[in-house]
């Protein structure tokens, strides 16, 4: 990103990452405990994550603030792992059967082998003065039988 304006300009970013796994149920996620979130479904914000893995089982919209390190999607004997530079935050996602009914775009039957884990600085903005750059994105690593890529 880069300012080419004369004024300072100030925006969020997130990166729309849909990860396909075998199984919602059997799937966790971890590098969020301790973590400060708020609950876009049930409400609340400053809420804090107390578990070592995350699981899905139900509606889930979470923004977890200022995430520090390595974020993990673990499922059966495979895993991958999100390093982010320049982002701040994880949106957790899954709209679970009656939110992808309601969606255009998502087929009703595929919410239990998909969790989005979204990378993205959206519970502040990134602030950019006239001139100034800022490149942000993340890496996804894949660790798991090299017969499944």
């Amino acid at each position: 990103y880069e300012n080419v304006d004369s004024q300072p300009f100030t925006f969020t970013s997130l990166m729309h990452t849909y990860l396909r796994v075998p199984d919602i149920s059997g799937t966790t996620v971890t590098g969020l405990k301790d973590v400060v979130y708020a609950d876009k479904i049930k409400g609340g914000s400053d809420l804090v994550e107390g578990r070592d893995e995350v699981t899905v089982a139900a509606n889930e919209d979470r923004v977890y603030v200022d995430v520090p390190g390595v974020v993990t999607v673990n499922y059966g004997d495979e895993s991958i792992a999100i390093r982010r530079f320049n982002f701040k935050d994880i949106v957790l996602w899954n709209p679970w059967a009656e939110k992808a009914a309601e969606m255009s775009d998502f087929g009703n039957d595929e919410f239990p082998q998909m969790i989005c884990v979204e990378a993205g600085t959206v519970a502040s903005e990134i602030s950019l003065r006239p001139g100034q750059t800022i490149s942000c994105g993340q890496i996804l690593t894949y660790d798991g039988p090299a017969s499944r890529l």
